[in-house]
């Protein structure tokens, strides 16, 4: 933060980290939106128990950890 300089060159750690850190927003954005709207359209307006029941768990499972790996890509190279 004492650079005397105002623009420094990104090093190649510095690009990298910033491809993750936009590669974890867009499949966390991605997620968000198809989640949204297979909800929307898929919903059959009954109890949450009967929904698990019908719904394959296993996907969900698969989509709620790739959720959780975009955000914590994002956040660990902030």
């Amino acid at each position: 933060m004492g650079e005397k300089i105002i623009f420094q060159p990104l090093t190649l750690w510095d690009r990298i980290s910033v491809v993750f850190y936009r590669t974890g927003i867009t499949v966390f954005s991605a997620i968000l939106i198809y989640m949204g709207i297979y909800t929307v359209l898929h919903w059959p307006g009954i109890s949450w128990r009967e929904v698990s029941a019908i719904t394959k768990v296993k996907n969900l499972n698969v989509l709620l950890y790739l959720l959780y790996f975009s955000v914590g890509l994002s956040v660990f190279t902030i």
